[in-house]
Order: C-alpha cells, then structure tokens, then sequence
C-alpha cells in the first residue's frame, strides 16, 4: 500500500508535541502533553497512533541549505542530487510505535563514539549538534558512558543499533536511536546529566517495551526518572542516591496530590495527568520500594527477565506484577 499525503504538520497546544520548524530547524516530539491520545505520531504521518502498535521504519529526506537529516535507526545512503540538496535515507529494524518516530533536520554535526557492551562487541553513539554547540554538549554528557554501562549492568542487553541525541530548542523526548534533547541543558556543565540518564533509560523501558496505556505511563516515565536515581548512585555512590529518593518522596507525599489534583494508583493516572508527578515521581518512589522489597539482586534479575521476556512489545501493570 503506497500512501501520498501533504499539508502543515500540527503542534499541541501545550507546547509539547507534534512538529516544529523554524529558525532553520524542523524537528518533531512524538508525544503530546495535552491532545488525548497522547501519541503524536498523527501529527506528521497516517499510523495507528497508539502505544500498542509496532512497526519498522524507513525515511527518505530531501533538505536543502547543506541541512542533513537524522532519524531512527541506520543511515542507509546520503545523495547530494545537485545544489545544496541532501537526499538522506534512515531505516529501523526494530519495531516501535508511532509516537517514537522521528526526524530532526538542520546544519548539524556530529560527534562520535563508541562504547563497550555486555555482549562483547561496541554500540555506536552519536551526538548531534550546531558546530558551536559540540564542546558543551560533550562535556555535559561526560557520563554518558557510566550510564549505558550502569543500564545494560542492572538492565541486561541493550538492544538498539545505536544510541543518538540530537539538540532540538524543545525536548526531551527518547525517540530511540534519535533523542531529542533540550538544548537549553546542554552548558557545558553535568548539572544536569539526570534527564541525559533518563532518556538513556528509555532504551529500556519506554522503547524496548511500552506501556500498553496512558494511564499506565509509570512504566515508560517512573521507570525512567528511577532509572537516572540510579545512574546518580552508580557515578557518585549511595548517599548521593538517597539523597535523591528522599527529596522526591518527600515531595510526593507533600505536593503530589496537589499538582495532579488527586491521589492516583499509579496503575490508572487520568490522562489530563499522565504527564504528571505520578507518573515520573511517584513511580520512581514506588520503584525504590519494589526494589528495597526485593533486594537488589531478586529486583535487577526480575527486570532484565521481563525486558527479555517482554521485548518490543506493549505491556501493562499485570504483565509486571504476574512476571516478577
């Protein structure tokens, strides 16, 4: 089936969401804060926009102003046809849902790497900015190594072809192979290397598997932001976790019933609130509980399982609960 479409992406009227363009950028977020469903994809192509359906993805890209185009998955071909046109081609093998589709678009260049993994071999990283953002892009994710190695340690397999950021002015958002990072976190600095954690952790849970409904957005968010808890204790070690965990369950306790007018089971957050303090707050505090319950080894070897078990596929609190 061959599908020929046109006309002006749309934007959420959040400011989070859809496809932007603009002071010689054009990039997409998948998701958005406010439209309900919150799957995005719609917003720049015809899907079933869900979080349950799955596909591989290819993109062909026409630019122009020597601007390149950077998508999921492996560059496949780059033609420069005549002029300042770019003609770049991006496929995916791997299978994700509609709302982690993406394309990024301008004069960017990369910076690149490799790191070890579990398996024995290496994963390509990619880090794509603005010529005059590339220093401090690299010195703000001077830990990036720590946390992939942190993540596949308590995770298992990291199971994507490559790991991608690209600076985007809005983000963030774990389109995997191409994450769309804020660039107005990136100084130089690491102040704050949590959310680089948390959209790494993405690979994990979020991409690998997906919660199967908004109202169960703690295993995509609360994952996540647990997860950047505990790069913070891989890299600078327990206090500075606990640190963290107590300033958010005091917090959740406090406030998160106020912010998100109600106290939700994490299981069935309303979506005018799935981008709420449930979701990432409060998930990670019940996370940190799981795992205090289990003890570290039942709980890092009961979710490296359930990704295997689970991967590239929708799950939802039962399929959690039953396999742990």
């Amino acid at each position: 089936v061959l599908i020929a479409y046109g006309g002006d992406p749309a934007t959420d009227a959040s400011g989070f969401g859809g496809f932007y363009t603009g002071g010689n950028i054009a990039y997409n977020l998948g998701v958005a804060f406010t439209a309900q469903p919150h799957s995005f994809g719609r917003a720049w192509f015809p899907c079933f926009d869900n979080f349950v359906e799955r596909s591989t993805y290819e993109f062909i890209v026409t630019t122009k102003g020597g601007r390149t185009a950077w998508c999921n998955g492996d560059l496949v071909a780059q033609t420069f046809p005549g002029g300042d046109t770019v003609v770049t081609h991006w496929a995916i093998d791997q299978t994700m849902p509609s709302y982690l589709a993406s394309v990024a678009s301008a004069n960017y260049v990369v910076a690149r790497d490799t790191f070890p993994t579990l398996a024995g071999g290496t994963v390509p990283v990619d880090l794509i900015a603005l010529p005059g953002d590339t220093s401090d892009l690299k010195s703000s994710f001077v830990h990036l190594p720590d946390a992939f190695a942190c993540f596949e340690q308590r995770l298992g397999h990291h199971r994507w072809d490559r790991i991608g950021y690209v600076l985007t002015p809005v983000g963030a958002m774990e389109h995997p192979t191409n994450i769309a990072y804020p660039s107005s976190i990136v100084d130089g600095g690491t102040t704050y290397e949590t959310t680089m954690a948390h959209e790494l952790a993405h690979h994990w849970f979020g991409d690998l598997v997906t919660c199967e409904r908004a109202e169960e957005m703690y295993i995509n968010e609360g994952f996540a932001e647990y997860l950047s808890y505990v790069f913070v204790e891989h890299v600078y070690g327990r206090e500075a976790y606990m640190d963290l965990v107590r300033d958010n369950h005091r917090d959740m306790v406090h406030r998160a019933h106020l912010r998100d007018e109600g106290w939700w089971a994490l299981a069935e957050v309303p979506q005018d609130w799935t981008y709420g303090d449930h979701s990432y707050n409060k998930g990670a505090d019940v996370l940190h509980t799981l795992r205090s319950y289990l003890g570290d080894s039942l709980f890092h070897a009961g979710l490296t399982d359930f990704l295997v078990a689970f991967a590239f596929q929708p799950v939802g609190t039962a399929d959690l609960r039953d396999h742990l």
